[in-house]
């Protein structure tokens, strides 16, 4: 009986086929359509600024005029989505509000009008009507609000805003083209934009300006000089730490280790303090001198960077029967700023705000290779833990302690603990005391802390240290400490 072989050539080409087809389709569904319907879509904006560079935006509204100019055209990035520096040219030569140049590109190239009106087969008689009806004609033009976006080649588009819309969504909008010099409205089509779009290009000047008060950025700052009614001090940075030097609570002159991670949040809050508003353009004119009038001021700070002049900040406070007002001026700068009244607790600060509040430093917590504990609870004899490969061993013997337990009490130590500090006093007759000596490598000593209790506080004395103060602790270390047992 003859058997005769199956063909496979078949099945492989309709295979083939199929693979072909379905990659065909993918691509299509995923790739072409998309990207057609995007073109399609870019082809019904207004302006398109993602691909060609904007040299300038010019908005008209009424009498006044707003020029911005883009700083970046050399290095290709006065697009809308990119990174890019402006400047105001007109009414005055100032540093712009990038971001908000920024907010305005991109309501500019998003813009995609709601319809369109056309009158390219009307009369010239029927067209001027209708264009006069829509807030359009050419004598309406002459005071109405636009906006032109001017290229890096010097080519011009811009819309002229007329009439709402009837329903009142819409509003009638003419296109204008053109170069720097001379342009001319598109009357064969009228356009009809979203009625929020008005918005973005009716901001007043102090909008467009640039309202951040200090140049400096806040790695740069090495020193820093703080006066207020109830403070005064000098922070001064070396080697990545910060030294205070001022009053203690006490009013005792001192010199405490800063601590890194508040003064390095307040410096943040300097540098990038932005005004609400520009109370007076020059505080020593006439106008500036009555913003001021009857002002307290409140706080001066002075920040530095290293071997340059220092630029002072000086906040004021001005009590209106209807409201409160905060001004700041800056010695560098001429304007009086309005600040926003929550401004305030982040320019005002005390020593003790920024003075090292952990009672064990995070190197300290590293290189610590021994710790004793000493309380009348724990027995007459000291108890003594030594750190071996990692391991926290206590030295009468007794094997390996429980390592988490040393562990957390570090962890502890090295938190933010202090609440405040307190002019010295020593623990009474009948507290209970506990004493944490800390050492290094070498047997030297890195900390000795004492703790008690008074009352639902706890309180605590750095042993080592010079001044006279006791530090309330957080109540939430009382139960890591240990007291009576380990």
């Amino acid at each position: 009986m003859t058997h005769k072989t199956p063909s496979w050539t078949r099945p492989l080409a309709l295979a083939v086929l199929l693979l072909i087809l379905s990659t065909a389709a993918y691509w299509f569904e995923f790739k072409k359509k998309p990207e057609s319907e995007r073109k399609t879509e870019e082809l019904k904006k207004v302006f398109q600024l993602n691909e060609i560079q904007i040299g300038e935006i010019r908005l008209f509204q009424g009498a006044s005029y707003i020029q911005l100019s883009c700083l970046d055209l050399v290095s290709k990035t006065c697009l809308a989505g990119s990174n890019s520096r402006w400047e105001l040219k007109s009414p005055a030569k100032l540093r712009a509000d990038d971001g908000n140049v920024h907010s305005l590109l991109s309501s500019l190239n998003n813009l995609l009008p709601s319809d369109s009106v056309d009158l390219s087969a009307e009369s010239p008689e029927e067209r001027k009507r209708l264009l006069t009806q829509y807030g359009l004609s050419e004598e309406q033009r002459k005071s109405a609000q636009r906006v032109e976006v001017l290229f890096e080649s010097q080519s011009l588009t811009g819309l002229v805003l007329g009439d709402f819309h009837p329903m009142g969504e819409y509003q009638f909008a003419l296109l204008t083209k053109g170069t720097k010099d001379q342009s001319a409205a598109q009357e064969a089509k009228v356009y009809l934009l979203p009625r929020n779009f008005k918005e973005a290009i009716s901001k007043p000047l102090s909008y467009w300006r640039d309202k951040k008060i200090l140049t400096i950025q806040s790695h740069e700052i090495a020193s820093i000089r703080y006066q207020s009614g109830t403070s005064k001090f000098e922070a001064t940075k070396k080697d990545s730490s910060w030294t205070l030097e001022g009053r203690d609570s006490s009013g005792t002159p001192s010199v405490v280790p800063g601590d890194i991670e508040n003064i390095d949040n307040w410096t943040a809050a300097l540098a990038y303090l932005t005004a609400q508003d520009f109370a007076a353009e020059q505080k020593s004119s006439t106008a500036g001198k009555k913003v001021l009038a009857g002002a307290r001021s409140l706080v001066k700070v002075s920040v530095a960077k290293p071997g340059e002049l220092p630029v002072t900040l000086e906040l004021f406070e001005k009590k209106l029967p209807e409201s409160q007002k905060l001004y700041v001026t800056a010695s560098n700068l001429d304007p009086i700023f309005q600040l926003d009244p929550g401004s305030m607790p982040r320019l005002e600060k005390s020593l003790s705000d920024l003075r090292l509040s952990r009672l064990l430093g995070s190197m300290d917590r590293f290189n610590a290779q021994e710790i004793t504990l000493r309380s009348k609870a724990l027995g007459t004899n000291e108890i003594v833990f030594e750190r071996r490969d990692d391991h926290w061993v206590r030295r009468s013997g007794k094997g390996a302690e429980d390592k988490s337990r040393i562990s957390s009490l570090l962890d502890q130590l090295s938190g933010n603990r202090v609440k405040s500090f307190l002019p010295e006093r020593l623990a009474g007759k009948d507290a209970l005391v506990l004493e944490i000596t800390i050492k290094g490598e070498k047997s030297q000593v890195l900390r000795r802390l004492e703790f008690w209790k008074d009352g639902e506080k706890l309180l605590g004395r750095d042993l080592l240290s010079q001044r006279k103060e006791t530090l309330e602790l957080d109540p939430s270390l009382s139960s890591v400490l240990p007291w009576e047992k380990i």
